[in-house]
């Protein structure tokens, strides 16, 4: 297996952009590179994504892998949110039930604000434990609006996500072959867009800043 192996879901999509309920929507669809590492959207009939909720899919949906990985990557996104309502934060949206060829299972719990997150997040409503599908970054130094001036001292700029909100778990049992990826939604509307495999022992993605190195 390559370091990346986007899995193909496009068998199981039964929504396109119509579900975000805009006319000018888009999902982006092929093969995309997210921080760097390869996802793939892939369009069927007019559909892309696997989308789950009321008017949508309700029951659980198995896909199969058949594959040995280190990580497995998700890329995601919720349709809808109560949170500036007053709803807490960490609400089960649906659980990921990773399922081993010795018939063991691993079930992981996909929460609000946690794992995946409604697009576009309030200021400050990020994802904690999901990475946005765009990458931080710089202002310019030497020009910019002026009620900006604030914004460029702090140098960087926080990114937010476009498309999808991606998170990767770490496998405690890499040397067993994942038979099947189980998605058991649990009411609230969301879509699964890519699913990646890695077979790095290292984390997808990178925590700690550039250093340099003397040769």
């Amino acid at each position: 297996m390559r370091d990346y192996l986007p899995l193909d879901l496009s068998r199981f999509a039964n929504a396109g952009a119509r579900v975000l309920g805009k006319k000018d929507a888009r999902i982006p669809t092929g093969k995309q590179a997210w921080h760097g590492i390869p996802f793939l959207v892939k369009p069927r009939a007019g559909k892309c994504v696997a989308a789950f909720g009321q008017g949508l899919r309700t029951q659980a949906l198995e896909i199969p892998v058949g594959k040995e990985a280190r990580h497995v990557l998700f890329a995601h996104r919720l349709l809808e949110t109560k949170l500036p309502k007053g709803e807490p934060v960490g609400k089960l949206i649906a659980e990921y039930v990773i399922r081993f060829a010795d018939g063991s299972e691993e079930c992981l719990p996909i929460r609000e604000r946690m794992e995946i997150g409604v697009i576009p997040s309030e200021w400050g409503q990020w994802c904690i434990l999901a990475w946005p599908d765009r990458k931080d970054g710089l202002h310019a130094r030497r020009e910019g609006r002026f009620d900006a001036t604030g914004f460029r001292q702090t140098e960087a700029t926080q990114a937010n996500a476009r498309d999808f909100y991606l998170w990767a778990w770490g496998n405690p049992r890499p040397e067993q072959r994942i038979e099947t990826l189980l998605v058991r939604p649990a009411g609230q509307r969301f879509y699964l867009g890519a699913v990646t495999l890695s077979n790095l022992e290292e984390f997808p993605f990178n925590r700690s800043a550039k250093r340099g190195v003397q040769i």
